[in-house]
């Protein structure tokens, strides 16, 4: 055979004639191998994100040699914003597909594996806190609102190396459950790059918000994890990288929905 099982996504609007998905379907993971076994698709799910009641979150089964799950966000609207500002981070094997009518600013991180294709009518920008990581798939262009993703002009893939991650950028503070500010802006990791040792310091906290401290290779796997229940009581974590072979890492710190993606370099 020459198709395979793969991911796609369509959608209608509800004034659009009943019968017609009339949203360009999108393919947003690719088999290249049959399915092993008799059965397929077990976990299967499309759901509405409760935040916003516009976007859809689906994962479902593909396979490239062995079984995989590909996740992907969408939405089916009939506007296009103005300008967009991407912060929320790519896992591996997930895809994100975004467009703005003027500007679209990116600070996020697109892991390895997942894909990413982002374009605007005026400009397309990629700040400090910006991170491709190695084996990504990504591309940004200038074009307004097709409502259509092209990864490459030649059909190829772009895979992008890692950007240098410089400041905190938009993502420097979180609000708790009581409404106290969880501030990132005095945040620090040191020495960076390092042999061994790598400290955290989150600065003065005035909340209790519990913090998370990721640390992830290049190609997106979790390789440590460690939690500060109450940063007003501890303020500093240190991290163990000794074990760890030379090369990239990406640490991710964590207060609530939002976190920050700091690149480490070990020697």
């Amino acid at each position: 055979p020459t198709t395979f099982p793969s991911l796609r996504y369509t959608g209608r609007l509800a004034s659009d004639p009943l019968g017609q998905m009339t949203l360009a379907e999108q393919e947003y993971a690719t088999g290249t191998s049959i399915d092993p076994s008799f059965r397929y698709g077990d976990y299967g799910q499309l759901v509405l994100d409760p935040t916003d009641d516009q976007t859809f979150w689906h994962i479902g089964e593909y396979f490239k040699g062995g079984r995989y799950n590909g996740v992907v966000a969408f939405r089916v609207v009939n506007e296009c914003i103005p300008d967009l500002n991407i912060t929320e981070d790519i896992l591996s094997g997930s895809t994100d597909n975004q467009q703005a009518v003027n500007t679209l600013t990116a600070s996020n991180t697109i892991f390895a594996n997942a894909t990413a294709v982002y374009h605007a009518g005026e400009e397309v920008l990629l700040v400090d806190d910006f991170i491709a990581s190695r084996d990504a798939y990504f591309r940004a262009y200038i074009e307004g609102c097709t409502d259509t993703f092209v990864r490459s002009p030649q059909g190829g893939d772009i895979v992008s190396e890692p950007f240098d991650d410089v400041s905190l950028g938009a993502r420097t503070n979180e609000m708790d459950s009581t409404g106290s500010k969880l501030a990132f802006a005095d945040l620090s990791v040191f020495p960076n790059p390092t042999l061994d040792k790598l400290t955290i310091d989150l600065g003065g906290q005035t909340s209790g918000h519990k913090v998370s401290v990721i640390l992830y290779d290049l190609v997106g796997n979790k390789l440590s994890q460690q939690e500060i229940q109450d940063p007003r009581r501890v303020r500093q974590l240190e991290l163990d990288m000794s074990a760890y072979p030379t090369g990239i890492y990406l640490l991710r710190i964590q207060g609530g929905e939002r976190s920050i993606t700091k690149k480490i370099v070990k020697r």
